[in-house]
């Protein structure tokens, strides 16, 4: 019994270093991406991605807060315990995350307009969605044919055709 318990702790860490690892590569993907994208200078990347981080440290910070809030909200919830006064409350409180969200987006962007030219700061509005569209297509794609990303290492989301109906409003002929 001993070796079975082991030998799933063993399994179970080895596919959380592997989960950790993959998001590691993902998030080093993504400032490659973006880098790309954006055109940056490595001048600009030296001064633009620690203000990303900050920004981006700073909105899971309030999104760790909602999560808090509707944990208690739920746990209430299950006991009835939530009057309408409460609601009222929690709704405020909400508010006040989406106005502290958008003025840390609005610091951001002026932030980043310092170091950005508007043509990179336009782009920049654009990037997480066209991201994680060719992420969901690379992945539908792997689950799809799990050989074909095998052949062909360079296939990865973002370096398609090149044909996206205009869509994409980072590219330049």
């Amino acid at each position: 019994m001993k070796k079975i318990v082991l030998s799933v702790l063993i399994i179970l860490s080895f596919t959380g270093l592997i989960f950790a690892q993959d998001i590691s590569n993902v998030e080093n993907y993504r400032i490659y991406k973006m880098s790309e994208f954006l055109d940056l200078t490595p001048e600009q990347a030296e001064v633009f991605f620690p203000l990303l981080r900050q920004y981006e440290k700073e909105i899971a910070g309030i999104a760790e807060q909602e999560n808090r809030l509707y944990e208690s909200i739920k746990d209430r919830a299950k006991k009835n315990q939530i009057s309408d006064e409460d609601l009222k409350g929690i709704m405020e409180q909400v508010n006040r995350f989406e106005q502290q969200r958008a003025q840390l987006k609005t610091q951001f962007m002026n932030r980043s307009g310092q170091v950005l030219s508007p043509g990179q700061v336009t782009r920049m509005q654009f990037f997480e969605k066209e991201f994680r569209k060719d992420l969901k297509r690379e992945f539908i794609q792997q689950r799809a044919n799990p050989n074909a990303g095998k052949n062909n290492p360079g296939n990865r989301p973002g370096q398609g055709s090149g044909n996206n109906g205009g869509t994409n409003p980072g590219h330049r002929p």
